[in-house]
């Protein structure tokens, strides 16, 4: 009998120009903050990603992904630019849809 792994989860905080990409599986607002869950099933592991709310990071992640995008694949690279730190990408999406 194949006993099947259980997925590995990580709490992490991205470095400037990293990137996790995986499906979106959560958003949550809870206390002040904006954490997400996604899903690497290349190597089964969940990164939990939460960013403060009224951050910069907090807001751009407010207004780009909505409920509707859960269960999408995605990508959050983390920038070192004040005005945009964090870039949300849609995988499989093109510009302007």
């Amino acid at each position: 009998m194949i006993t099947p792994l259980v997925p590995v989860v990580r709490y992490i905080d991205l470095e400037e120009w990293t990137e996790v990409v995986g499906v979106l599986l959560k958003i949550e607002q809870e206390s002040g903050f904006i954490s997400l869950t996604i899903l690497d099933s290349g190597i089964n592991v969940y990164y939990i990603l939460t960013f403060p709310i009224n951050s910069r990071a907090g807001e751009i992640l407010q207004k780009s992904l909505t409920d509707n995008l859960i269960g999408s694949p995605i990508a959050i690279i983390r920038t070192d630019l004040e005005r945009q730190p964090v870039i949300v990408l849609v995988v499989g999406q093109t510009k302007g849809k």
